[in-house]
């Protein structure tokens, strides 16, 4: 956990006892996003995914077989904390040293070696959303590593299940126009120019076309791909303009 998250007293009760109703491997319940006054900002429900499932209904929804490729393709739920996991998965499958995001580089690992899934619909973990957290703090390079997780991602699931390999292309992609993101609204990136550099050449290996990218982000790949400098201005115009759709556009679940 978090050290600033909290959780309802009977969280670890409700994942527990569902485990050993399905006989999953994994359980795991929904989460609330909270300011640091214990306000609701928004209530994370894993995703559209899930939600075709109706997590938001009074039932379990037990991920297995095609559903759980589904989740995984999807990109829905990569938190650690709000899960119980059977300690078997651990003894092949490591979180990385001194990585961010180290959950998206380990999630989908443990959820492709889990045969049973148990989702709850109860929201029993509140997320606390400071403004010197990690997603909120000013860009440094150490920001990069969720596109490295994405790529990493990507090469072990597109081979197992080739059908969804666009899906998982399409977040090495948002990853990065996520962290230039970061970068540009804090003046960062010209002083991390090395690093994002060997990043974007990376990324440019990948196919932008048919991974359900929208018009708005594939435009802006384009414009990192050819000429740095130009989406700083670009980037910044377009906040100006269009910040709605520009913000939905790079809009990416960390």
């Amino acid at each position: 956990m978090d050290s600033d998250d909290y959780i309802d007293s009977d969280m670890f009760e409700l994942l527990y006892d569902n485990i050993c109703k399905y006989k999953a491997d994994i359980s795991m319940c929904n989460i609330i996003c909270v300011d640091e006054n214990g306000k609701n900002i928004f209530a994370h429900d894993g995703g559209d995914t899930l939600k075709n499932f109706n997590l938001q209904s009074s039932n379990n929804l037990l991920l297995e077989n095609e559903n759980k490729i589904i989740h995984l393709a999807n990109y829905d739920n990569n938190f650690a904390w709000n899960k119980l996991y059977k300690k078997s998965l651990f003894s092949k499958i490591y979180f990385p040293r001194g990585k961010l995001y180290e959950d998206i580089f380990t999630i989908y690992k443990l959820f492709d070696e889990s045969n049973k899934i148990i989702a709850s619909p109860k929201y029993k973990y509140y997320y606390v959303q400071r403004e010197n957290s990690i997603n909120t703090q000013l860009f440094n390079v150490c920001h990069l590593d969720m596109i490295e997780a994405n790529i990493e991602r990507h090469s072990y699931l597109s081979v197992k299940y080739p059908e969804y390999e666009p899906l998982f292309r399409k977040y090495i992609f948002t990853s990065l126009l996520y962290c230039l993101n970061k970068a540009n609204s804090s003046n960062s990136i010209n002083s991390n120019i090395g690093a994002i550099e060997k990043v974007i050449s990376n990324v440019k290996r990948y196919d932008i076309s048919k991974s359900g990218l929208s018009v708005g982000q594939e435009n802006l790949l384009k414009i990192i791909f050819s000429d740095i400098n130009k989406y700083k201005k670009i980037s910044k115009f377009y906040r100006t303009i269009f910040s709605f759709q520009f913000d939905k556009d790079l809009s990416i679940l960390s």
